[in-house]
């Protein structure tokens, strides 16, 4: 009994150190900051946040979409698995035309309204039509 109990741990622990190994494995994108009259925008996995360059405050912060729902049901279906652990994350900041560009791992980009702070997703080419529901 005690040799099946040792083999049974030591095959728990192997699975335990290969799913934490290749997730250690995946880079996260770094997002440089990027500041616009005087506000310093950061990203963190999907929601950005607005400080204050002179004062360090934090302004203000915003869920850019929500953290990949679509995407894991996509790779549990495709996989037919246990649902993976498995976040998209934001790689990319830049302006246009006044307003804050956020981009993802996934390719998708949206276009974040800094009067409002409302973030719609936009689609190919033109102008964005989607908004984001929290």
């Amino acid at each position: 009994m005690a040799i099946k109990r040792g083999v049974f741990i030591s095959i728990l622990f192997s699975i335990l150190l290969f799913c934490n190994t290749a997730e250690a494995l995946r880079k996260i994108p770094e997002v440089k900051p990027l500041i616009y009259y005087n506000i310093r925008y950061t990203a963190n996995i999907d929601t950005i946040e607005a400080w204050d360059i002179k004062s360090d405050a934090k302004l203000w912060e915003l869920q850019v979409y929500k953290r990949g729902e679509f995407y894991r049901q996509k790779i549990k279906d495709e996989l037919n698995e246990v649902e993976p652990d498995l976040w998209i994350y934001i790689d990319s900041l830049r302006i246009e035309e006044g307003n804050l560009i956020v981009g993802n791992e996934a390719g998708d980009e949206y276009v974040v309204d800094l009067q409002t702070k409302e973030a719609r997703k936009r689609i190919g080419e033109g102008l964005p039509v989607l908004s984001v529901s929290r």
